[in-house]
C-alpha cells in the first residue's frame, strides 16, 4: 500500500511586498500544484490565516489538524498544520508543543525572534490497517542562531522518547538548516533517516529559491527535509522529489514543495 507525503513552506499570505508572487496572485498555482501531485498527507509551514482560508475552500478532500498558533496577531496567525486525506486516514490522537525551554506554554525559545510551534498526529491508515506518527514544524530562520535549531531538534527527540516508538515516525519541516548541520545530525544520531537519501538522491539541491528558481545564488540550499524513524522497517521509501512546478514569473511559493512516496512492507501489512 503506497502513500505520498508532502512538506511545503507555502509562504504566508500577508506578504504584499511579494508583488507578482503575492498570495492572491499565486494561490491558484499553489493549489493546482498540490492537487496535481496528489499527496495523501501534507505538512504546511508558514501557513497564515489567508492560506488556510483558501485551503479550506479548495482542499476539501483533506481533514485539517490545525495545531497550535505560533505568531498570534489576529490577522497574521501562523500555524504548522497537517492535512490528511479523509478517505484514507483517520486520527487516533494528536498534540503539539512549542520549540522553547517551556514547550507546554506559548513561548519563544533560545533567543529566537519568533515563537515556533510543533504539530503532531497519529494517523490510522484504513487501507493498510497500520498507524504512523507524523510531526510537522518550522525552525527559527535566523542564520546566526544555530543554538535554536540544534535545541529544537533535541527537544523534538526528547518529546518523542517513549511516545509511539513502536510506530514509524515522520518528522518534516522547513528546518532552515542544511544537512551538514548539528540540527540534522541530532536526528541521524537518534535513528532517523532522510527520505531524500533513502530514495537514492544525492548532491547539491535547493528547496528554497526566494522566487528566483535556478537564479537563486546558493548552489546548495536543501533546508526542507522529510525524516523517517523506521526501526522495524515497516515502510519502504519508493521515491523523493523536489517539485519545481511554476509559471514564471509566478511560483507556488518561495520554497519548492518536497514529496516522498512510501510503501507499507508486505510483512507488516
Amino acid at each position: 500500500m503506497i502513500f505520498k507525503v508532502m512538506s511545503f513552506n507555502v509562504r504566508g499570505s500577508f506578504h504584499d511586498e511579494d508583488g507578482v508572487n503575492a498570495w492572491d496572485k499565486r494561490c491558484a498555482l499553489n493549489i493546482t500544484t498540490i492537487k496535481s501531485h496528489n499527496p495523501d498527507i501534507i505538512g504546511f509551514q508558514e501557513a497564515q490565516t489567508g492560506n488556510i482560508i483558501d485551503y479550506e475552500k479548495h482542499l476539501s478532500e483533506y481533514t485539517i489538524e490545525q495545531g497550535l498558533i505560533s505568531i498570534r496577531q489576529t490577522e497574521r496567525r501562523h500555524y504548522v498544520p497537517i492535512y490528511y486525506r479523509t478517505d484514507r486516514f483517520e486520527k487516533v490522537t494528536s498534540g503539539g508543543f512549542y520549540l522553547s525551554e517551556t514547550p507546554d506554554v506559548w513561548s519563544i525559545g533560545w533567543n529566537a525572534i519568533y515563537p515556533r510551534a510543533v504539530t503532531w498526529i497519529i494517523l490510522h491508515d484504513n487501507m493498510a490497517h497500520q498507524d504512523l506518527l507524523v510531526l510537522n514544524t518550522h525552525y527559527n530562520h535566523e542564520q546566526d542562531n544555530l543554538q535554536s535549531r540544534s535545541e529544537s531538534s533535541r527537544l523534538i527527540i526528547d518529546q518523542l522518547v517513549g511516545h509511539a516508538n513502536h510506530l514509524p515516525r515522520l518528522v518534516m519541516a522547513d528546518f532552515n538548516a542544511l544537512p551538514d548541520s548539528e540540527a540534522y545530525q541530532i536526528f541521524i544520531d537518534h535513528g532517523f533517516q532522510d527520505t531524500f537519501t533513502l530514495a537514492g538522491c544525492s548532491g547539491d539541491h535547493k528547496t528554497v529559491h526566494a522566487f528566483q528558481a535556478e537564479a537563486f545564488p546558493h548552489k546548495s540550499a536543501r533546508i526542507d527535509w522529510i525524516l523517517l524513524d523506521n526501526t522495524d522497517q515497516r515502510l519502504d521509501v519508493q521515491s523523493f522529489h523536489i517539485i519545481k512546478d511554476h509559471q514564471h514569473p509566478v511560483y507556488p511559493s518561495d520554497h519548492y514543495p518536497i514529496m516522498t512516496q512510501l510503501e507499507w512492507t508486505t510483512n507488516h501489512a
